[in-house]
């Protein structure tokens, strides 16, 4: 039987042309079945997250945990920095039973579940458990309307939404716009015991589908998908014939009323596939796109598709966008770094433009952009074979963790591979591998001795502060700056060291520092 396979590579040489951002480390996971991780990552009570993977495979250490030959969801608890994994917990996935794919951490120090109940149709499917793992209640929604469970998000009052597609009636879901089989958007809002407080249908007269739901103001949220439709809650299409689509976006308010929609894209094909907070009321969404026209600006490969980011505001006014890739791109996953830049998740098929690396059939695709949506680096992780992002994550540290799958080995992977598809997961810093050591304009930042061993000194004609990280992104040592600073480092580990300086006006100055 094989062993499950879990490989650390710290502070590999990244040595590929162009802006990288810097990978911190890599980590593979793989049995002999398939094995991906996936797109929900729920923050914890501590500070630290809880991200899930699916996984097939019957060797290693999940068979003994789970015990089982067929598909089960696995979560797993990190520490904030990612640095330390705490627990694992293993569910089933079988007919006739259930698949989660969220867990929230609770106050009572035990989790809330939500995924797909399958007992007689798709459902949306709630529990809680204390903290051994006991069922404390389950709870169900949406039976008989072929619902289609998408997303989760926290709202107020310890509550939750959930998201979903449907093509029924039934008594949580009494409106039905599209046609037969055309799928709307169901909505449910439920209190922290999984009481439904409200439901809500949303949609066209089209095939809706959608993705993600992020919590927005007064206990609201923010809907993101797709639609083809001109109609009722996705009027405002842009058109562009038979196929095209539009992203859309559509904000409740914390009693189930639509205040906006709106849809978003051009006349090609464009698809909504995330979101995240913009921490001003608003929602970045996170798109693909293959217009060059209406709300896409900056499309690169003519015909291809594109990863594209749209920050809207509380009004539903688009404040940027910008798209990213070389024409063969497709978003997964999107998040707002604690610094406040952007990155996203996805696939490239191809090199060209920001693309410049191809492994082969797909690859992972990861892009960092700043907090207004401008390119700043792009990281291709790949095989000769099938690899995807499908997840990212920002880390209070202001590193982000990504994850994926792949396909083969080689490339940008480890010579191992054991399955249908292994799982990887990789931590990146902020800065980029190609502006590690360059200081801003009119800003000096000097460190000597270095190496060091004992004490150093930092200084810079600017105001700020001092943040040192070793090479796994955990912040060592930050200090207040004006001037000069002496700072002890004996006792440190030996090894290599960021020494980032942020201005009082926002410019970052990243050196390397040797402690011997």
């Amino acid at each position: 039987m094989k062993r499950l396979l879990s490989i650390f590579l710290c502070l590999l040489p990244i040595l590929a042309a162009g802006q990288e951002p810097a990978m911190q480390w890599l980590k593979v996971i793989g049995g002999d079945g398939t094995d991906l991780v996936m797109t929900p990552v729920t923050r914890t009570n501590d500070g630290g997250f809880i991200f899930s993977y699916e996984s097939s495979s019957t060797s290693g250490p999940i068979d003994t945990l789970c015990n089982a030959t067929y598909v089960r969801s696995i979560f797993e608890k990190y520490n904030a920095d990612a640095s330390i994994l705490e627990w694992t917990k293993c569910y089933l996935n079988q007919t006739g039973d259930s698949a989660f794919l969220y867990m929230f951490s609770t106050t009572d120090s035990g989790y809330v579940l939500c995924g797909i109940g399958n007992k007689h149709t798709h459902t949306f499917l709630i529990h809680k458990e204390d903290a051994a793992g006991n069922v404390l209640w389950s709870k169900s929604y949406g039976d008989s309307a072929e619902v289609n469970f998408r997303s989760m998000t926290v709202s107020d009052k310890g509550g939750y939404i959930m998201v979903g597609e449907l093509t029924y009636t039934n008594i949580d879901f009494p409106i039905h716009y599209g046609g037969f089989m055309n799928a709307d958007v169901g909505v449910i809002k439920v209190d922290s015991n999984g009481n439904k407080i409200w439901s809500k249908v949303v949609g066209g007269s089209g095939d809706e589908r959608v993705w993600a739901v992020v919590s927005g103001p007064n206990g609201g949220c923010y809907v993101i998908g797709t639609t083809p439709s001109n109609d009722y809650d996705c009027a405002g299409n842009h058109g562009g014939g038979s196929g095209s689509t539009d992203g859309y976006v559509i904000r409740l308010d914390g009693n189930s009323n639509v205040v906006w929609h709106k849809d978003i894209g051009g006349t090609g094909y464009d698809q909504g596939n995330n979101g995240c907070a913009d921490n001003k009321g608003g929602v970045i969404v996170g798109a693909t796109s293959r217009s060059n026209d209406g709300d896409v600006t900056h499309h690169i490969g003519i015909g291809g598709s594109n990863l594209w980011a749209v920050d809207i505001d509380s009004n539903g006014n688009i404040v940027w966008n910008n798209c990213y890739g070389g024409g063969s791109e497709f978003t997964n996953s999107i998040c707002r770094a604690s610094d406040g830049s952007i990155w996203i998740a996805g696939t490239s098929a191809g090199k060209g433009g920001e693309v410049d690396t191809a492994y082969g059939n797909w690859d992972a695709y990861f892009v960092h952009a700043d907090s207004i949506g401008g390119f700043l680096s792009a990281k291709v992780l790949g095989s000769n074979s099938q690899d995807e992002a499908l997840m990212i994550f920002p880390l209070d540290n202001g590193n982000v963790i990504g994850g994926g799958y792949y396909d083969n080995a080689g490339g940008a992977f480890p010579n191992i591979w054991n399955g249908s598809h292994d799982a990887f997961l990789t931590v990146f810093a902020p800065w980029s591998t190609a502006t590690q050591q360059i200081t801003p304009q009119n800003t000096t930042l000097k460190i000597y001795p270095n190496p060091a061993n004992e004490t150093i000194t930092i200084e810079t004609n600017s105001r700020g502060t001092i943040i040192i990280s070793d090479v796994l992104g955990r912040v060592i040592h930050t200090t207040a700056i004006s001037g000069t600073s002496q700072i002890e480092v004996k006792g440190w580990q030996r090894g290599l060291y960021y020494v980032q300086m942020i201005t009082e006006d926002g410019n970052r100055s990243v050196q390397k520092l040797i402690v011997e």
